[in-house]
């Protein structure tokens, strides 16, 4: 520091590897560690050996299951720990000492890594957003198999010829699939599949029937009834002017007329609006993505509930679907308009939309209940 008459001492070639319990614990418990080079490697921040001591000298005992292993933070130490190594012999017992690797760092000990085999080789057949055909050649030793997409029990992995699944993907780099792999020959195929992609499909079917169906009936000859109750084809419009249907058939032939919601005055009891309105909150709740079910289906019967006894509140539930749907419209245009979302990611930014659509439906299908059940009361 430059105080006249003060010398410092130079600093010794090693360090001096005294044994600490403060700088790793294993399940909460401090473990004895000695950390040991040379005081050159250490101002440089280079690596320096860590071994067990003192009454861990030994080795720990680990029972099955998980465990934490946590270092101290360097800033109270002066030393952190970045990379442990734990080894055990085969069948779990306490593992030999192992001599220094030269190839490693010199002076440092270290755990031999195993001999790899071979690297198979993968080769993608063909490929989708839901399934791949893989081919493996050269694969001699059991491998991993691993699906750069982040972990899912979704994927499915199965040998193709044999029809064996190969389980439920394990976590491997921290984000991905993987699989390990028993060869079953030189070359072997394997398909990756997306198996939740078989129930957005039946559901795609379902839509396209339910779509078809409502074009059927919005194209059908129209048909009124007898008046023994029996349908029959409607007559030519020539017919229908010349011999007006009976007074039984004028509803079924009326036109659509434009009524006001607000204008009902069919009331239903508290306990029946009651009871109904938790129907529709229930439906809510079964509909509705479970991130925000509590309020929104809590709302909707209420809301129900209000219409069926007050009758004039009953537009409250037609604004609801008119302006829920208009929102999930206006929510995916400004958040594209303002963020520009990419393909890649494209649906993970419009939950709320999603939301919004599905509260639309519900408040649509208790409109069409509350319709429902007051023509039949009357």
């Amino acid at each position: 520091l430059g105080v006249p008459g003060t010398t410092v001492s130079p600093a010794p070639a090693a360090l001096p590897g005294a044994c600490r319990s403060d700088l790793l614990t294993v399940d909460g418990s401090p473990v004895s560690v000695r950390v040991t080079g040379t005081t050159a490697a250490a101002l440089a921040g280079s690596a320096l050996s860590v071994t067990a001591c003192g009454p861990d000298a030994h080795g720990l005992t680990l029972q099955a299951g998980s465990h934490v292993v946590l270092a101290t933070p360097g800033d109270g130490t002066g030393l952190d720990l970045d990379q442990l190594v734990l080894d055990s012999a085969p069948g779990g017992g306490a593992g030999a000492t192992v001599p220094p690797l030269a190839q490693l760092t010199p002076g440092v000990p270290g755990v031999a890594a195993p001999t790899p085999g071979p690297t198979p080789e993968v080769r993608v057949l063909s490929s989708s957003t839901t399934k791949m055909h893989l081919r493996i050649t050269g694969a001699t030793h059991p491998f991993w198999l691993v699906l750069g997409q982040s972990i899912n029990d979704g994927w499915r992995a199965t040998v193709d010829g044999t029809g064996h699944a190969l389980g439920t993907p394990m976590l491997v780099d921290g984000f991905a699939n993987g699989w390990l792999v028993t060869p079953t020959g030189a070359t072997m195929d394997v398909t990756l599949k997306w198996t939740p992609q078989f129930n957005e499909d039946v559901l795609l079917l379902v839509s396209a029937l339910v779509t078809l169906a409502c074009l059927v009936l919005a194209v059908r000859p129209r048909r009124r009834r007898r008046a023994g109750g029996d349908d029959e084809e409607e007559p030519p419009p020539a017919v229908v002017a010349a011999v007006p249907p009976p007074a039984a058939a004028q509803d079924d032939l009326a036109l659509p007329v434009l009524v006001s919601p607000f204008a009902d005055d069919r009331a239903l009891p508290l306990w029946q609006a009651g009871i109904l309105g938790a129907v529709c909150g229930l439906v809510a709740a079964v509909l509705v993505p479970q991130s925000v079910f509590a309020p929104v289906f809590v709302g909707i019967a209420l809301c129900a509930a209000a219409a069926l006894a007050v009758p004039r509140l009953r537009g409250v539930l037609g604004l609801g679907v008119v302006g829920f749907a208009v929102g999930a419209m206006l929510f995916v245009v400004v958040v594209q308009a303002t963020h520009h979302v990419v393909p890649a990611g494209w649906t993970n930014h419009f939950e709320t939309a999603n939301v919004l659509a599905w509260t639309a439906i519900v408040f649509l299908v208790a409109d069409a209940g509350i319709e429902a059940v007051r023509r039949r009361r009357s």
